[in-house]
């Protein structure tokens, strides 16, 4: 990875710090007032993230008047690797804590910066 490479992945990492915040509190509000189950309520933390993900990945990070695809099929290959993306944090998350014991919110800070990488190097080829 390049030094530059790396800035944009810091870039794109910042402009979903909004959603990583959002995300933990709506876990903690799930798990602790809800008492949702903490694997079932990170489901729904990360369906939440993804909607509004889209939005911000498409319109502000990934921003150009010239793009090959439209919106439909941005928006249909964004969700794809999305989903398979979220799909493998979410087993991630829960053998983690399954297996380990660990706190569900630290689990859920370290796989998202993890996969931050992953899914930046896949939407920037989507994305255009």
């Amino acid at each position: 990875m390049t030094f530059n490479q790396f800035k944009q992945v810091i870039r794109f990492g910042l402009w979903g710090l909004p959603g990583f915040i959002t995300g933990i509190l709506l876990n903690l509000l799930f798990v602790e007032l809800i008492q949702l189950n903490v694997y079932i309520s990170y489901v729904y933390v990360l369906i939440i993230l993804t909607l509004v993900n889209f939005f911000i990945v498409d319109r502000i990070v990934f921003k150009s008047k010239e793009k090959k695809n439209n919106s439909k099929k941005r928006f249909m290959h964004f969700t794809g690797i999305t989903l398979s993306s979220r799909g493998l944090e979410w087993l991630s998350y829960s053998a983690l804590i399954y297996f380990f014991n660990f706190f569900y919110i630290f689990v859920q800070i370290g796989v998202s910066i993890i996969f931050v990488f992953f899914k930046y190097f896949v939407l920037r080829e989507v994305m255009r």
